[in-house]
């Protein structure tokens, strides 16, 4: 250990032989010094009869900047030395020179994990609290000290009654109890809110302490602001209500919690910290309105239908706000008129929609186009067609039955947006819930654009299913709708341009000729019969399609399964085109009858208008 006096003496030779203007020689200094703070024991220096003012802030100040050394030495000296930084100048007129860069500043702005216990111990040493020194990027030592969590500081501060608790940062916008809340200090919270600091005063995008309170899943802060006096229906620059904030957090149904935002993982919370029927008890309680609109016209109620696996969290929403007699508005429709159960169905959310049907959700509600619920999931490739069954098993369950022929603003009801889809499961789940075909029309213009994006090997075959579905319910397509679907089949799905030729397959094939002549389709039917068959009746094409499936599977070469694939489409498209030069062209019997024979091939070569045939 060092001697006393001997420190002592080292250290006045030490000041008397550096010149301070070398820059060398001054961070010599503050090394020897820093050894002699590590080792000091006994009766303390005077540092302020050794050193000057200017001399001692810039020995901290290469303290805080001192990355090699983790321990704060020669802060830690000033401190036991009872070294207090002098006062700040006053000029004649009174006013004090507050413009200053101090080591508390320093050490603020440049550590990246400051340590709260060295700003409490440079609080001690700049302890001027009549004086709220700013730097040149507007910093304070006020700001600083709600930072870090400095109590006695921000205490101090108030006490005097020099410093604004309002005051912002010119950089970043932030008042004080932003950024104690940015920090959780919720202690220098309570201080500021009880010295006049305004709960509402939002930050420059304008999200209110509130706001960011719940953003950062902290109930407790939340908490005390509102019994500081934040008001739980202030929304930010988008109208969002602190409610809203709270619906549009991820959710995790199997343990009834909130998850972290944009965590990869996304791990739920600790209940403790993010309890969902604490945090909306807590808001509703204190007045929040659980009904109020976005910009966009979006409810709390809209937020949480987006979320996934909400379901939980809904129930809990609806049974919160009634026990608090605030029953939500289910049907309040957004600046689109868009419904919650028309946000649940547009995120694909099937257990929220059903929720919401069961609690008396009008499924007819049409936005601002005049589109229901049902017109959105059909509008789109990216519903599936079980979305669309559930949807509509739901509605007769919960007694909330769906119109189906409800038109929307270009007169298109959702059977036209299921064919032009070119979506055959889909125009069958409407025809078997009542869609009406009389006064359907074939949508040729939406079709012609959806085909064109179409996967090419199945467009003609899903588009002679629909055409199958919709004639069994009475519907006849007029020559230029026919012409259309034909066209874009034929260019587009393969339907006219496989040549099976299965004439030439079932006799050079004998593996083909044996497994197709002991394979049943029916009782009395075997594929091989079947095949040789061409029926006037779709319901034979449709037999051929339930079991091809499983057919082709059996059957060994590829052109076998292509056979299977193609054969019982080009048999109902054969009949189609038969149909359309029988029905629509006055033909002599001699040409039906040569109409009848053609092949599919011929009969579409026919039917072209690129071929100048004496029908056109």
């Amino acid at each position: 250990m060092a001697d006393n006096t001997k420190s002592l003496d080292e250290l006045i030779s030490l000041q008397n032989n550096t010149d301070w203007d070398i820059e060398e020689q001054r961070l010599e200094l503050h090394r020897r010094l820093y050894q002699l703070a590590k080792n000091w024991e006994g009766q303390l220096p005077d540092l302020s009869s050794i050193f000057q003012p200017q001399q001692m802030n810039w020995l901290i100040l290469q303290d805080c900047l001192n990355e090699g050394t983790v321990d704060k030495e020669v802060i830690y000296l000033a401190y036991l030395c009872g070294y207090h930084d002098p006062e700040p100048y006053v000029y004649e007129d009174g006013e004090t020179e507050l413009r200053r860069t101090t080591p508390i500043h320093y050490w603020a702005e440049y550590e990246a994990e400051c340590d709260s216990r060295i700003v409490d111990l440079l609080f001690k040493i700049y302890d001027r609290f009549e004086a709220n020194f700013v730097d040149e990027s507007g910093n304070t030592h006020f700001h600083v000290a709600c930072k870090f969590g400095c109590e006695d500081a921000v205490k101090k501060f108030l006490e005097r009654g020099q410093v604004d608790p309002n005051c912002l940062m010119p950089r970043t916008g932030d008042s004080p109890l932003l950024v104690a809340l940015e920090n959780g200090q919720d202690d220098v919270i309570k201080l500021l809110l009880k010295g006049g600091a305004d709960p509402n005063l939002p930050a420059k995008d304008r999200s209110t302490p509130l706001i960011l309170a719940l953003v950062n899943h902290d109930t407790n802060i939340a908490a005390i602001l509102l019994e500081g006096g934040a008001n739980p229906n202030l929304p930010d620059e988008d109208g969002s209500t602190p409610l809203h904030v709270i619906c549009q957090q991820p959710w995790d149904e199997s343990t009834s919690t909130f998850c972290e935002p944009n965590s990869e993982e996304s791990r739920p919370m600790m209940a403790q910290t993010w309890d969902y029927r604490e945090t909306v008890e807590l808001l509703l309680s204190k007045g929040a309105d659980p009904n109020i609109a976005d910009a966009e016209g979006l409810t709390p109620l809209h937020e949480l239908c987006k979320i996934k696996n909400g379901r939980v969290a809904l129930v809990q929403f609806f049974n919160i706000c009634n026990e608090h007699g605030k029953p939500l508005e289910i049907d309040a429709q957004d600046e689109r008129g868009r419904t919650a159960l028309y946000t649940a169905l547009k995120y694909s959310n099937m257990t929220e929609a059903k929720e919401l049907m069961r609690r008396g959700a009008d499924p007819n509600l049409a936005d601002y186009y005049k589109m229901t619920p049902l017109h959105r999931i059909l509008s789109s490739e990216i519903y599936p067609a079980a979305l669309v069954r559930e949807f509509l098993i739901a509605s007769q369950r919960f007694n909330r039955p769906v119109r189906v022929d409800a038109q929307d603003r270009n007169y298109l009801t959702a059977l036209h947006y299921a064919v032009a889809r070119i979506s055959p499961e889909k125009v069958d789940l409407l025809l078997e819930h009542g869609a009406d075909v009389s006064s359907f029309w074939f949508p040729t213009q939406a079709y012609r654009c959806h085909a064109s994006d179409y996967q090419h090997s199945t467009l003609g075959l899903d588009t002679l299913r629909i055409i199958v579905s919709l004639e069994r319910k009475g519907y006849r397509m007029n020559y230029q709708e026919s012409r259309t679907v034909m066209q874009m089949s034929a260019r587009l799905g393969g339907v006219f341009n496989v040549s099976l030729e299965m004439d030439r397959h079932l006799s050079i094939s004998e593996n083909f000729v044996s497994t197709a002549k002991t394979y049943l389709v029916t009782l009395n039917m075997t594929l091989y019969d079947l095949l040789h068959v061409l029926t006037e009746e779709a319901e034979v094409s449709c037999a051929i399609e339930d079991n091809k499936r499983s057919t082709a599977e059996t059957l060994p070469e590829p052109w076998s399964r292509q056979a299977i694939h193609w054969y019982p489409y080009q048999t109902v498209a054969g009949q189609f085109l038969g149909r359309l030069a029988l029905t629509f062209f006055a033909l002599t019997p001699q040409e039906e009858e040569e109409i009848r024979r053609m092949t599919i091939k011929d009969l579409w070569d026919t039917l072209s208008p690129r071929k100048r045939y004496r029908l056109f």
